[in-house]
């Protein structure tokens, strides 16, 4: 009998040290679980820093083409402002000039002076319009430009 209470008390001790091992095992592997799920979490935490820092950045170059259109489209808007009082002085002129003229032919008189300054301030205006519509043309196909270089899939 004896004999069956020391291989039952070693039986014993042997489950115990089994179940030890297990619990440590256990405890060991919910570690690694954990570092694991810490692992992918910081993983993600770093992908959506990441996607952040690409929004930001994406964000900031909007912000910075938008502000140099505006600064752009400013100075375009101040050059069509000197041009149109450059015309609007053209105008005057010629007002000037056609009502010198009309003086003149009422009193039987005309200056050919006077008639070859009207002369080249009429083809100076038309010389501005020229240029204006050129300006405007060489503005649509700027606009135009990045439509027509872009590719069009095939429908």
């Amino acid at each position: 009998m004896m004999q069956i209470a020391q291989l039952e008390s070693r039986i014993t001790k042997a489950l115990d040290r089994i179940e030890r091992g297990l619990e440590a095992h256990s405890k060991a592997s919910g570690l690694m679980d954990e570092a694991s799920a810490a692992s992918s979490e910081s993983g993600a935490v770093a992908a959506l820093e990441g996607k952040l820092e690409t929004a930001s950045y994406i964000a900031r170059n909007d912000a910075q083409a938008a502000q140099e259109t505006i600064q752009e489209l400013t100075l375009q808007l101040d050059a069509q402002g000197r041009e149109l009082q450059r015309q609007s002085a053209q105008v005057t002129t010629l007002r000037a000039h056609i009502t010198m003229m009309r003086a003149q032919i009422s009193q039987g008189t005309v200056d050919g002076y006077l008639i070859n300054q009207s002369m080249a301030e009429e083809l100076a205006a038309l010389e501005v319009e020229r240029n204006k519509d050129r300006l405007e043309l060489t503005q649509i196909v700027a606009a135009l430009q990045p439509i027509l270089n872009s590719e069009v899939p095939n429908a």
